[in-house]
């Protein structure tokens, strides 16, 4: 308390008490800005950014969720089915090969060989296999048979062709290299973020054409036949 005393008895204290007083308040209030309103100033502003991001999310996730709705489950199924016909998630080797066996029969021609090999990785995360034929039969059912294989639901390429015999007897051997391809289901959900994807003109016209092939099941069932039993001896 002296020292305080004796400070506020100087006479430069006394001279300039006027303007020291003032000072001394700017300087507090210079101190309150910089400490608490411009960092309270700039989280408020954060507070805010985010606050408008939510926001925007909000009606991102609306919308999605608005354009989900108006999906037919049903419409969806029969792509879906259609799809995996085309493109199935797995090798599934016995439908590719039942469908080349059906086109085979088809064109009387004999198969002497089969065999497959491993699955490879191709683009856009499709992979497949390849399977190889030998087979023998007539030139001009060999040529149906190659153009009978673009139709099959499966998506196939031939990969190789070797043909050998006689072509004055009409009669041909023929080793084939077709390839299946398959593509794994994501495992992931995409990015939320992203809006609904919508398929294109030319995708519901290729949709329109795979349906075709999804089989047709019948909804109706026959009733059992009634087992007759023993005559009732008491019946009149």
């Amino acid at each position: 308390m002296e020292k305080l005393k004796i400070i506020t008895q100087n006479p430069l204290v006394l001279k300039y008490k006027a303007f020291i007083v003032p000072a001394f308040s700017i300087l507090i209030c210079l101190i309150i800005i910089f400490t608490i309103l411009i960092p309270q100033y700039s989280l408020l502003q954060q507070n805010r950014k985010s606050l408008s991001e939510i926001n925007n999310k909000i009606d991102t996730y609306e919308n999605k969720a608005a354009a989900l709705n108006n999906i037919d489950p049903v419409y969806l199924r029969k792509n879906l089915t259609a799809l995996l016909l085309v493109l199935p998630e797995d090798k599934e080797i016995l439908t590719v090969v039942g469908q080349v066996q059906g086109l085979l029969n088809k064109n009387q021609l004999s198969l002497q060989g089969m065999t497959f090999s491993n699955g490879f990785p191709a683009e856009n995360n499709i992979s497949g296999f390849e399977i190889r034929i030998q087979i023998s039969g007539d030139i001009n059912n060999l040529d149906k048979f190659m153009k009978d294989l673009k139709e099959i639901p499966r998506i196939t390429k031939i990969s190789k062709l070797s043909l050998s015999g006689g072509a004055n007897s009409g009669s041909i051997q023929s080793d084939f290299g077709i390839t299946a391809y398959f593509q794994p289901l994501p495992g992931s959900i995409q990015n939320l973020d992203q809006p609904v994807t919508e398929i294109t003109g030319e995708e519901k016209d290729l949709l329109s054409k795979y349906e075709q092939y999804i089989p047709v099941q019948s909804t109706t069932q026959r009733a059992a036949p009634a087992i007759p039993g023993k005559v009732d001896p008491f019946s009149k």
